[in-house]
């Protein structure tokens, strides 16, 4: 891996650099001592943190489109390829397989929080390779795994973004706070897993659907 400067590069007029104080959990709990050590111990995740260029400093900056004063905050910038970053950032999770944390990143949005970060990472002055998150598992024995974001994943994240951040700009111009799906009646039912199972008798056996 060819490094990279760590001079701060020439930021735009309308972006301004935070300083921060470095923790491990941002949330100001203290992490089992298992999960510090296999991040540490990680053949990757290791070295990005031993690589760290930006550790945990706040990029403000007025989107255009918006006019909205906004903030990021990514967790690290690490040296990637060809004179290019890598953002980085961590996730604790109970997920047991790709397919699990697959699911978290939809549920939870964190492709919205990949290009987010990306987005401003870009206007402040770097050209990036690529998103990673660093999960690491709450439960023993605390495994660590490192996910590159698609490009896929992160335009949608970015076209997902600009519309919350219009939807936003408008509602505080109108005062209008209002969602017509709450002035309607909502069919409810329970799930199908809360019924009992169909039985279905055939040939003198009972089967159940």
């Amino acid at each position: 891996m060819r490094p990279i400067s760590t001079d701060l590069p020439t930021k735009p007029k309308n972006i301004e650099i935070l300083p921060a104080l470095p923790s491990f959990s941002s949330s100001g709990r203290t992490a089992p001592k298992w999960m510090v050590r296999n991040t540490y111990a990680h053949p990757i995740a290791g070295r990005l943190l031993a690589e760290v260029l930006h550790y945990e400093f706040s990029i403000v900056w007025v989107d255009q489109a918006s006019g909205l004063p906004l903030r990021a905050r990514p967790d690290l910038i690490c040296p990637g390829e060809r004179g290019k970053v890598r953002v980085v950032d961590f996730k604790t999770t109970r997920a047991v397989d790709l397919t699990d944390f697959q699911r978290d990143t939809a549920k939870f949005g964190y492709h919205r929080q990949a290009a987010w970060y990306t987005e401003a990472v870009e206007l402040f002055g770097y050209d990036i390779e690529a998103f990673l998150f660093v999960s690491v598992n709450k439960t023993p024995a605390h495994e660590v795994y490192v996910h590159r974001l698609s490009p896929d994943a992160l335009q949608l994240g970015r076209e997902e973004n600009d519309l919350a951040r219009l939807e936003l700009a408008r509602r505080l111009a109108e005062d209008d706070w209002s969602n017509p799906a709450a002035a309607e009646i909502h069919e409810l039912d329970l799930p199908q897993w809360a019924y009992p199972p169909l039985e279905i008798k055939a040939k003198g056996q009972t089967i159940s659907v």
